[in-house]
């Protein structure tokens, strides 16, 4: 029987892909049944297949769904904008909003991806290593 931190590294698959382009997220997909999901696990949640890999998706998405957070935690300053992000593959990533006016919010709203440098949470982990925010209309 493998070790528990053999496991552990099993199950949590890298889901960011930094680049000088400004990178992009990575979600899993399964080989067997074509499911997408995000951040990628070592076993589809679709079909229990375990031939899954890393596929980038698109740096822009639509707003799905946000919540305000007044009282968060430690490493991040409150308040703060949590959401969920539908991408055009069809899956929806949970992350921060950056850069937004509150007042102008709206579901269906454009987003993109903005890496962020990352924070230390309390146990020496990287958190927090990216967030969406509005498109800027004429931006890229």
């Amino acid at each position: 029987m493998s070790e528990p931190h053999e496991r552990l590294a099993l199950s949590h698959q890298p889901y960011l892909n930094e680049s000088p382009d400004g990178g992009s997220l990575l979600a899993g997909e399964c080989d067997d049944c074509r499911g997408r999901v995000f951040p990628p696990p070592a076993v589809c949640p679709f079909c229990m297949g375990e031939r899954m890999r890393s596929v980038p998706i698109s740096r822009r998405g639509k707003l799905y769904s946000y919540s305000f957070v007044v009282q968060g935690v430690a490493e991040f300053e409150s308040p703060y904008v949590v959401c969920y992000v539908d991408m055009p593959e069809g899956v929806r990533v949970f992350t921060q909003l950056a850069d937004v006016d509150p007042a102008t919010l709206a579901c269906d709203m454009p987003v993109e991806l903005k890496l962020t440098a990352p924070k230390v949470d309390r146990y020496g982990r990287a958190i927090g290593r990216f967030k969406f925010a509005p498109v800027v209309e004429g931006a890229s």
